[in-house]
This record gives C-alpha cells, structure tokens and sequence, in this order.
C-alpha cells in the first residue's frame, strides 16, 4: 500500500490507497467547526503496518498544535508521540521502526532532528546553517538502514559545507 498526503483547495489529508491505485481511503479529518484547521502530513509507514505523520493546528491566533503522531493503518488510534515548539517536515521512519527523524525547529534551532518511536529522547543530530532555514527531505537508506539526505553543515569557522550525509 501506499500512504500520502494531498490538498487540493483545502489543508493536507492523509490518504491510503492500494499500489494498482484502487482502494482510496481517507485517513484523516478536520476537527470540528471553530476548533481550527489541521494539516495532517509526511507520512510514513512504520514496519508494522502503523503511520507517523506531522501534525499541525492553527486557528486565528496561529499555531496551537505541532508534533509528531501516529496512528493505526486504518486511521484509528491516533497518539501524539511528541510534542514540537514549532513546526516540522519530511518525516522518516527507520526501517526497524526505533527512529523517527524530521526536519524541524524545535526549541528555536532548525535542522534535522531524530526521536525515538515511543517519543522519547529527542535531538538534534544536525543544524541548519541559514536562521529560519530547516526543511530538507529525508530519508533511509535501505542498503544501512541508516538516515540520509543531501545536507548542509555549518564549520565552526561559519563557513557552509553541502554533502551527502548519511547518519551514524
């Protein structure tokens, strides 16, 4: 199967669809009217068959709600797994399911950070070299099962190198 999220003329929703293209089911809604508006994105599988996403609310005073979740195959079950103090993208699971890693700017500093799929121990493994700068693809490499991107790192003398990096 294959999950992804979409948004034509309205915030991103989860969806789940069969590999032929047959089977499309909805997995996420919006909350209730004048609760705000919520932008379910990056999913990914976990080994069994669960789905981890990012999780956005805003209403007219902007952000309320940020973190990272999960949920069954069916879109039940939802469970916050960590809280953000801002927003995140490009989301990845690791191939054994103990490692969610995202772009993101928790806590003030963007860049690339990994937690642990129970929600704990989270960190940032790499910052971003450019102030409000923090999105980047990521995601596993299956010959390591270890998290890669094309990626930026800033040298202590502030100079920026862009490599191919793949996390130990």
């Amino acid at each position: 199967e294959l999950v992804f999220s979409f948004s034509v003329l309205t915030p991103p929703t989860i969806y789940k669809v069969n590999r032929d293209g047959t089977g499309l089911r909805k997995l996420t809604t919006q909350p209730p009217s004048g609760q705000g508006t919520a932008y379910h994105e990056y999913p990914s599988f976990f080994p069994d068959g669960k789905i981890g996403y990012v999780y956005h609310l805003s209403d007219s005073t902007g952000l309320k709600d940020k973190s990272i979740r999960v949920m069954n195959a069916d879109g039940t079950g939802k469970l916050v797994l960590v809280n953000l103090s801002n927003t995140a993208s490009d989301l990845a699971v690791s191939p054994d399911g103990s490692t969610i890693v995202f772009s993101g700017a928790h806590g003030g500093r963007g860049g690339l950070y990994k937690v642990k799929t129970d929600g704990s121990s989270l960190e940032l493994i790499l910052r971003s070299p450019f102030d409000g700068v923090y999105r980047s693809s990521v995601w596993f490499d299956p010959r390591n099962a270890k998290p890669s991107r094309p990626a930026w790192d800033v040298n202590d003398d502030g100079t920026v190198d862009i490599q191919d990096l793949v996390l130990v």
